[in-house]
Parts: structure tokens; sequence; C-alpha cells
């Protein structure tokens, strides 16, 4: 009698537990299995002369089965939130506080993948930049890679994407990487969300530690061992591999394009999400983001449910600019003509273009070319400035968008886009346009505009 009082006595929570899930889906499944197994269990299957016993649980313990069942989701949902809190991303040397610049994502968001190679004196070069756009209206992930090769103008002087780290000076209250990030989005004309960094040394090491494989796209030779189109690569070799310094640059790009698709691949799939979010911590000492908690699940999320593309034709190669005449120089003087329209072609969005709305940009600030370099950021996505230039005034304070037609339903994806791409800071309105306009969207760019 004792004893069975204990019995009661012990399973009092977790019947309470039980209790508290009734009549949920998931107990519910586990109720309905377990009158199956049961149901099973009573029937003897015919096997000739020879019985199988049936096989009965005791009472005291088939009792515990439900509530047993229920405790260990109790727990596997407790250990997953404490795995959601734990994760931290945590960005690429951040000088100060965290100052992230507001965000508006829309279905898109755009990750630039950069890679440096540290020196001595804490000179860093750039030697892998690669654009991951998630779209997750079409389930489209696609990968862009951009030669570091490339000249672009920073305080009135020329300097390469590779040894743009070396060149900006910053003051303790924004991040240098974000600056970076800044200066290589006004240069593409592509809007950059978000970065996730790393020191080449240290994606070595990852490579290393996780038995990181890729196969080789072409001829690769390394201490005299050749390897050709199909080899595995991993160790060592792959990292040698995207980081040859004896091979043409548009080749490592093609390479280094192949591995971002190989690596998005590789962490695509509820079990592997799972592991990720368990071993953040370590993945985040390798790769550091600016990526928020709730952001770096969503991407995982919208892994799984995309397709991931890329291009061995469509990415920025040495050949859309001019080289110097030094044979030694390998920079490259842009064409950003033939830069423009390879990067459209790869992200141009349809429902941009089929509204075929007649965009006007005026610069009413004092920052010279403020107009020109925005439209790039529209047109590369598929809309249709017609025309751009300075405002008659140069201190107007809030960015406006001005809609002659009263009627944002027309050219509602074009909308979107603008607001995108100026982070929200941009203000609607249905009053006329004082000035002669022939646009079906007039947008007047204020200094709250500026900085994106």
């Amino acid at each position: 009698m004792t004893k069975h009082k204990s019995n009661l006595k012990n399973n009092s929570i977790l019947n309470k537990i039980f209790f508290y899930f009734r009549n949920t889906k998931i107990s519910n499944a586990i109720v309905k299995s377990l009158r199956s197994i049961r149901s099973t269990q009573k029937k003897e299957l015919p096997t000739g002369k020879l019985k199988i016993p049936k096989i009965t649980l005791p009472k005291n313990t088939r009792g515990l089965l439900i509530p047993t069942f229920i405790l260990l989701l109790v727990i596997l949902i407790i250990y997953s939130f404490t795995v959601y809190f734990a994760i931290s991303p945590k960005g690429y040397l951040t000088v100060g506080s965290d100052n992230y610049r507001k965000r508006v994502f829309d279905s898109s968001i755009n990750i630039a993948y950069i890679g440096f190679e540290s020196r001595l004196n804490s000179y860093k070069y750039v030697k892998y930049l690669n654009i991951v756009s998630v779209d997750s209206k079409n389930s489209l992930v696609k990968v862009y890679g951009i030669s570091p090769n490339f000249k672009l103008e920073l305080d009135g002087e020329e300097v390469t994407i590779e040894s743009i780290w070396n060149n900006i000076q910053t003051d303790d209250s924004i991040p240098k990487i974000d600056s970076v990030i800044t200066e290589i989005q006004k240069y593409l004309g592509l809007r950059l969300d978000r970065y996730v960094a790393f020191d080449t040394d240290n994606l070595k090491n990852y490579i290393n530690d996780n038995k990181i494989t890729d196969v080789a796209r072409d001829t690769f030779s390394i201490d005299g061992r050749l390897f050709t189109q199909g080899d595995i690569l991993a160790g060592d070799d792959l990292f040698n591999y995207l980081f040859d310094k004896t091979q043409d640059r548009d080749v490592i790009t093609i390479r280094q394009i192949n591995f971002q698709k190989s690596f998005l691949e590789g962490i695509k799939g509820p079990i592997k999400n799972i592991r990720n979010l368990i071993s953040f911590k370590d993945f985040s000492n390798i790769f550091n983001t600016n990526l928020t908690r709730e952001e770096y699940i969503g991407f995982l999320s919208n892994l799984d449910a995309s397709e991931i593309v890329f291009s061995n034709s469509r990415f920025l190669s040495d050949k859309y600019g001019t080289h110097q005449g030094d044979p030694l120089d390998k920079s490259v003087d842009p064409d950003f003509n033939l830069m423009d329209e390879n990067i459209s072609a790869y992200y141009r969005d349809i429902d941009i273009m089929k509204e075929q709305a007649a965009i006007e940009v005026y610069n009413a600030t004092d920052q010279p070319g403020l107009a020109g370099n925005r439209r790039r950021f529209f047109q590369n996505l598929g809309a249709n400035v017609v025309k751009f230039g300075n405002y008659p005034l140069s201190d107007v304070q809030t960015t406006l968008l001005y809609v002659p037609s009263k009627n944002v339903d027309l050219y509602k994806n074009n909308i979107i886009m603008i607001q995108k791409i100026l982070r929200g800071n941009v203000k609607i309105t249905f009053e006329d346009y004082k000035y002669n306009y022939s646009g079906d969207l007039i947008l007047v760019m204020g200094k709250d505009s500026v900085d994106i």
C-alpha cells in the first residue's frame, strides 16, 4: 500500500504537465500513436505453430509513457529557447556602441561577404568579396562576385577595393567596417544591408576544423601536385585554391563564387540549422556579422526555402574596366556603363520594370553627385530614371517623393524600391510639384537621405 502511494506521488508532477498540454495537436498525436502500438501488441501474429507471446507493460509503467513524452517535449522547448537567446552575433572590429542604421528590407536583403588578409601594422587587404542577395518573394538566393582590383574614389583619391580598409579614416563613433561597406555600396550602386566579415586565416582554420570540401572548377596545381576539374579539394588545398596568388583575379573570383554557393548549400536543412544554432558561438568566432539574432535565424529559414543560384558570367569582372599600361599594375579603372549593365541584368526586379514608372531624381543638398549616384541604385534594380540633376534649393531637410497621379497603387513596387534604398527616409506627398516635370514619380532628396 505504501509503495502504491509513492508511485502516485511521483506521477503527480508529470500528470500536471500532461494536464496543461492536453488536447493539443502534439499530445493527441502521441496518444494516437500509443493506442496504435497497444492495439498491435494485443494481436498475435500467425507464425505457424510458434506463437509470439503478447508483450504488455506493467500498469504502473504504462501510465508514465505520455507524461514522459510531454516532459521530454518541454525539455526540448526550454533547450531551444536557451539556444535561441544564446545567439549573439558580433560585429567585425566594432568600435564604440552598436550603431546600426535603420534598414528597410521588405522581401529582400543583400549581405556582403568580405574576407580580409591581415598583414603587419594592422594592414588588411580585401581578398574575397561576394554579395548574397536573399529574395524571399521569389524564393531565390543570388550570389554575385566582385573583383577587388577595381578603383574607386575615396576623399578625392583613387584606391582599389582591395586596399580600401587601409585608406578609410573614421572616428571612434563609426565602426570602420561600416564605412568600408558604405563605400563599396556607393561604388556598386547596389544596396548592402548587412555584412559577414572574416580574416582569411580564420577561414582556413574553419575549412580544416569542419572538413569543408569543394569541387575544383578548373586546373589547379600546388607543391607539384595537379588537381583537375571535378577533383575534390579540402583543407589547405581548398584554401590555396580559393586564394591562389599566381592565378588571374577573374578566375579566383569565379572560384570564390562557386565556393560561396557550396558553403550556403552546406548549411541548408532543418538538422543543419539546429546544429548551426547550437554551434553559433564557434561559428561567430570565425564569421563576424551585424545581422541581428532574428535576422540570422530568418536568413537560415529563407535559405532553406530558396534555390541558390549564381552565374560564371554575371559577376564584376576585370573586363568591365580599363587596365593601366604598366603590366605590374593589376588595378582597373571602371566603366560604369558596362558595370551597371552587368549588375542590372542580375538584380533587376520584373515587378518594378512592369510598372514602367518614369522617375525624376533631384539633389536638394550641398553634396555633389548625389542624384547621379542614387539614379544608379534605382536603375540597377530595373527602374526607369528619365531625368536627374540638382534641385533649385540646396538646403532641403526632408526627402519628398511626389506622386502627381495621387495613386500609389499604380507604382507600388517602384515606391517600395525607393523606400528600401533610402532606408525609409522618404515622405510620400500628393502636393503639386511646383516646377516643370514629366515623370510619374519625382524624388527630391533632402539631407536625411545622404547616408544610406
